[in-house]
């Protein structure tokens, strides 16, 4: 849960840096981070704002960090560690997924430092 709320603040750190630094208006950054879902942010908001794709300079990782948020919400909820199966059936993460997507949460919040 700490990896995703990690991502979850650091997307808005940096965005509000980047306007800073790129003399941008308060509304494009609000824009960038209207959605309540972080990949989405992530992906749409900053690449909106900076014209960069997470997607593209960090392959692999976003479908990760789409498990990570579903988790998330699952345990920010009171329910079960629980992620997306291939079926589309919730299922428990096996440990190295786990790991896999704590990995994709540091990939992210890296990228995010480099914007």
């Amino acid at each position: 849960m700490d990896a995703a709320i990690a991502c979850e603040a650091r997307i808005g750190e940096e965005l509000d840096r980047v306007a800073a630094r790129d003399n941008l208006s308060k509304t494009s950054t609000k824009k960038a981070l209207s959605s309540n879902d972080f990949t989405m942010q992530l992906t749409k908001g900053v690449e909106g704002l900076t014209g960069r794709r997470f997607e593209d300079e960090v392959p692999g990782a976003l479908p990760l960090l789409q498990s990570l948020r579903v988790a998330r919400g699952n345990v920010a909820h009171g329910g079960p560690l629980l992620v997306p199966g291939a079926d589309g059936k919730a299922r428990e993460p096996e440990p190295p997924e786990i790991y896999e997507m704590l990995h994709a949460a540091l990939k992210a919040l890296n990228w995010l430092g480099g914007l």
